[in-house]
């Protein structure tokens, strides 16, 4: 069992036909607007996706946990059960938006640990983190989506 796919993303929406849509794809910085003397910590909401492969020789895992860090230190956890049918090879876990406090720049990590009663079958943790940067702005813009004149 390996990790194949991780995004870091604001959101994930299910479509029709089992397709899932990744909105406001993150490269490897966030970077929050925020006002100028903004009081700490900034709240934020990330989702994430991961997708591992399942192959031949592999116990299908029954449960899953999804811990996010800002730092060292915890920011979020999600788990829950797999109520897979039979033997899938390709398994995906959107991760809804949890809230993140970013009290300052840092390092935003994930890791995802899958399960088969108690036994560990995988912990996949990405290879890198994701730069959350709190870009102080004399005023954030607003977008008014108001009658054309």
């Amino acid at each position: 069992m390996k990790l194949l796919d991780f995004i870091v993303c604001d959101d994930i929406r299910q479509e029709r036909g089992d397709k899932l849509s990744f909105m406001g794809v993150f490269g490897d910085t966030i970077k929050l607007q925020i006002p100028k003397g903004a009081s700490r910590p900034v709240p934020f909401r990330v989702a994430a996706f991961f997708r591992i492969l399942v192959e031949d020789q592999d116990v299908v895992p029954d449960r899953f946990k999804i811990v996010i860090k800002m730092g060292t230190e915890v920011a979020a956890s999600f788990e829950g059960g797999i109520g897979a049918k039979g033997k899938p090879r390709l398994m995906g876990f959107p991760l809804p938006q949890l809230p993140v406090p970013a009290f300052d720049d840092g390092i935003l990590s994930f890791q995802a640990l899958f399960f088969a009663g108690d036994k560990l079958l995988l912990d996949a943790t990405p290879a890198y983190g994701t730069s959350v940067q709190l870009v102080e702005v004399e005023s954030v813009p607003v977008i008014s989506h108001g009658a054309p004149t």
